[in-house]
């Protein structure tokens, strides 16, 4: 008979047993564990006594709300014994029930953190996340904005494997693309996941030579990322070799001039907005764009991915829309790419040379390094 205590235990064991519990999915998908029947009941092989325990579980739940972290432990079931069209729906449903914890935590906007209280642990029972962002909205409320983010971010970790697997489901299911989209955003909730950081990687690898909208550079960048934070994981050594593939068919040919922007124009980006930064520098607007769009989607206050989307504009022949979207970057405070974006603005667009002479002067001002690495100087210095 299944219990509150063994439901507990159940999503205890399938949810939050830790990041490698379960073996991590190849650098090449590996074939379902499950044999698959039409019904799970009747299914075979390793995981399907469990998946018969959960099919009862849903049962026993029936049609009402559930907890998000019975979401997910449904979705990481269905996905560790290859059944990823459910697993899919699953991690789905998990991401929508948190979609109100996730819309309170943006709306606290960008800022430092404090530390989060034990109440803010996901790994308790059944309904701990709830019991988190209960705790997250109290501190909110109570003024202290610090615990708050700290709390949301440690309950919405959950969240983001949820996306991480979700994206390398797609993956296997042939729609890549959709794949680094959900990466995308569990990557933005937590940078530094290892997981997320393998699957990023992992997506691009297999399907990088059917699909040339994948973006390889970044890929390399995520699990470069990986192996600093895990350095002895049992993959890092297909990891490595990997890499040394992929940065083979990138190196330059004899002669070749390097794409990358000048080091003053990368420094202190996230890899996600490095290579937004890196698009923009090689003329690739539209590209930029989506990647940009798809950073706020998950953090629409970041100032820098902000000013990145009103450069991106800019390109494409968008300069009122780029104006508007600079101005919003600079709400959210200084920014070396916002004011240049608002410089060119009035120098080529409004043709007022004297508020182009002025934010070209905040751009010196804010970043000088930045303003010389695009050319701001000499008769444009203050």
């Amino acid at each position: 008979m299944i219990t509150p205590r063994s439901l507990g235990h159940l999503v205890l064991v399938l949810s939050f047993a830790g990041l490698w519990a379960c073996e991590a999915p190849e650098v090449y998908p590996r074939q379902p564990q499950l044999v698959r029947g039409s019904d799970p009941r009747e299914a075979s092989g390793p995981g399907a006594t469990l998946l018969r325990q959960v099919e009862a579980v849903k049962e026993k739940l029936g049609q009402g709300s559930k907890p998000v972290g019975i979401l997910v432990a449904l979705g990481n079931l269905y996905y560790e014994n290859g059944r990823y069209p459910e697993a899919i729906d699953w991690y789905r449903q998990a991401i929508e029930a948190a979609r109100p914890a996730l819309e309170a935590y943006r709306a606290l906007g960008e800022g430092p953190r404090g530390e989060a209280p034990k109440a803010c642990e996901t790994r308790a029972d059944a309904s701990s996340f709830e019991k988190a962002v209960a705790r997250a909205k109290a501190l909110a409320a109570s003024g202290d904005a610090r615990r708050a983010r700290a709390c949301y971010a440690r309950a919405l970790r959950l969240v983001a494997g949820a996306m991480a697997r979700r994206g390398s489901a797609w993956a296997v299911l042939d729609q890549p693309e959709r794949g680094v989209a959900e990466l995308d955003q569990a990557l933005v909730l937590t940078p530094d996941d290892p997981e997320a950081l393998f699957y990023y990687g992992a997506v691009v690898f297999n399907a990088r030579k059917d699909d040339p909208n994948l973006d390889v550079h970044r890929a390399i960048e995520r699990w470069k990322r990986f192996l600093e934070l895990v350095p002895d994981h049992p993959r890092a050594a297909q990891v490595r070799s990997a890499l040394e593939t992929l940065e083979g068919e990138l190196a330059p040919a004899p002669g070749a001039t390097s794409p990358e922007p000048p080091a003053a124009v990368q420094a202190g980006l996230p890899p996600a907005l490095a290579q937004a930064s890196r698009l923009l520098w090689a003329k690739s607007w539209q590209a930029a764009l989506d990647l940009c769009e798809r950073f706020l989607q998950v953090a629409p206050t970041h100032g820098t991915a902000l000013a990145l989307k009103a450069q991106a504009l800019l390109g494409l022949g968008q300069p009122e829309a780029a104006k508007e979207v600079a101005e919003a970057a600079l709400e959210v405070g200084p920014n070396v790419r916002a004011e240049e974006v608002l410089a060119r603005y009035y120098e080529t667009v409004a043709k007022d040379p004297a508020a182009a002479q002025a934010h070209y002067q905040a751009m010196q001002k804010i970043d000088p390094a930045y303003a010389a690495a695009v050319g701001v100087g000499g008769a444009k210095a203050p």
